[in-house]
């Protein structure tokens, strides 16, 4: 089920965002950079992708969102810097409207309790890695948008 909060409407827009009826997903974050040097700012931004989604049904089933024909095709995606402090408003999986937050469909969730996250027990990896033999660490077919980050 998709969830549509009254609460939504008392978040800010976000003005880099696509304006219009057209419902966008935010898929990837991508670099953090200052993108406009001249531009002098106290916080970096981030790269956000944002794919246009094509299939309505995603209203009434969400896990229509995880098929790759919902979304308009990778290279069609829209890319914007935002403010890293706007990440606290952004979600992978979320679902934009006219610059402001429409859902936060239920995806499959999962939880793993007990896991310690440090830099002895991580390894940063490439997304577009491929390992060894095996197949890619985030196989294309299965998260194509992606895509445009794997370097």
């Amino acid at each position: 089920m998709t969830f549509l909060l009254d609460s939504y409407a008392k978040l800010p827009k976000i003005e880099a965002f696509p304006k219009g009826p057209n419902f966008w997903r935010v898929d990837w974050f991508g670099d953090i950079a200052f993108p406009d040097r001249t531009v002098r700012r106290k916080q970096p931004s981030v790269f956000v992708h944002l794919s246009k989604v094509t299939d309505p049904t995603f209203l009434d089933d969400p896990a229509a969102l995880m098929r790759p024909d919902a979304m308009a095709p990778a290279r069609f995606q829209r890319k914007v810097w935002v403010s890293v402090g706007t990440l606290v408003l952004l979600r992978i999986g979320d679902i934009w409207q006219d610059g402001g937050l429409h859902s936060r469909p239920d995806y499959e969730l999962e939880q793993f309790n007990g896991i310690k996250i440090d830099r002895n027990t991580t390894t940063l990896v490439k997304a577009g890695l491929k390992l060894g033999d095996q197949a890619f660490l985030m196989p294309l077919g299965e998260h194509p948008w992606h895509l445009n980050c794997t370097h």
